[in-house]
């Protein structure tokens, strides 16, 4: 989350009116090696413990995901949701993570002065899950989705820098966490055909943070075996890297329900879906929407070549540009659009030249 939180640091930290502060978390500790170090340098700001901002008066909160701290109440000071992801959340067919029962208060109300949301389209669907976020929801494009964008003036460096030939197909291959996630469902049979498949196309193996995280069942650790793969000649993204230098990097993406595969239909990068359950269809949601025009492998993998090369060869491109247009409202324009609204929030005027 601490990048999403990054993102509003970086576009006020200039500003001699605002300081900043992170609130400090006993369970960073508890997540997978190295969470504390990562967030600290990713926001260089003073910390500051929850007894301590209980007890001063703020002008604004920002936060990346939910929680139930009763720090977070709009009452108290003004306070911003901003999605660590386009749609997020595990289960389609029960609605968006971001625009959920977690976001609002015990009597029903959005617990936030205001969330971010990437295009108009995905603000409908919020309204339609429940109207209370229709008042609340921002439209602001998406601050990675620029990032990605701007890299791609690099992009023959940037493959070049990972190993890879102008002439190479790569694959991304993105994995959600959970029990239903690509690589917890169909993780060793995906990789024994790739291996197969290494001559006429070269991975990049990417897979949530949270499959980092220490299993004391004993279960397999699934980013650190992804991570044994080096040797087979995968390439691995650590889950400190930005992601945007490798769907930039990639021709086409291998995927289940993780909705950063969405951030690729910017780019036009065909997707080829894991089989999803019939029980998670949502015609609402933007990751069912892509995957219904998505090339599908079998449930053994036994195909992945082939719908690789269909993804490639014969892809509906006119159906993925009108969705990508439904994903993301301003792409390239997101710092206007945030900027105007953190300075509403603060209460404060939009400086010149912004």
């Amino acid at each position: 989350m601490a990048e999403y939180l990054a993102d509003v640091w970086q576009l006020l930290k200039d500003d001699k009116n605002i300081r900043f502060y992170l609130l400090e978390s006993s369970r960073w500790k508890e997540d997978r090696p190295g969470t504390q170090e990562y967030i600290c340098k990713t926001l260089p700001v003073p910390l500051i413990r929850s007894r301590w901002v209980a007890r001063m008066h703020w002008d604004l909160m920002v936060t990346a995901d939910h929680t139930r701290s009763g720090l977070v109440n709009k009452k108290r000071c003004p306070n911003l949701f901003i999605p660590h992801g386009i749609e997020s959340g595990l289960n389609l067919k029960d609605g968006q993570y971001t625009f959920s029962d977690f976001a609002l208060d015990k009597k029903g109300d959005c617990r936030y002065t205001r969330m971010f949301a990437a295009s108009y389209t995905n603000r409908n669907i919020a309204a339609k899950i429940n109207n209370v976020f229709d008042d609340v929801t921002a439209v602001v494009g998406n601050m990675h989705d620029d990032k990605m964008l701007a890299l791609t003036e690099q992009r023959d460096a940037i493959r070049s820098q990972m190993g890879f030939e102008s002439d190479d197909n790569v694959v991304l291959v993105l994995g959600a966490w959970g029990p239903h996630s690509l690589y917890n469902r169909m993780g060793d049979i995906i990789l024994a055909q790739a291996r197969d498949l290494m001559g006429e196309f070269r991975f990049i193996l990417n897979v949530h943070p949270h499959e980092y995280r220490p299993k004391p069942s004993g279960e397999r650790v699934w980013g650190e075996y992804l991570r044994t793969q080096r040797e087979h000649g995968f390439i691995i993204r650590e889950p400190d890297e930005d992601w945007m230098p490798y769907m930039v990097a990639c021709d086409v993406i291998l995927t289940d329900y993780t909705s950063l595969a969405l951030h690729g239909t910017l780019l036009k990068r065909p997707v080829v879906y894991i089989p999803l359950p019939e029980s998670l269809k949502n015609p609402e949601s933007l990751v069912w929407r892509l995957y219904e025009l998505s090339p599908v492998i079998s449930s053994d993998a036994s195909d992945l070549g082939d719908r690789l090369r269909q993804a490639l060869n014969d892809y509906p491109f006119d159906k993925l540009e009108e969705l990508a247009s439904q994903i993301n409202s301003y792409p390239g324009q997101s710092r206007p659009q945030v900027l105007k609204e953190l300075y509403s929030l603060l209460k404060l005027p939009l400086p010149e030249n912004n």
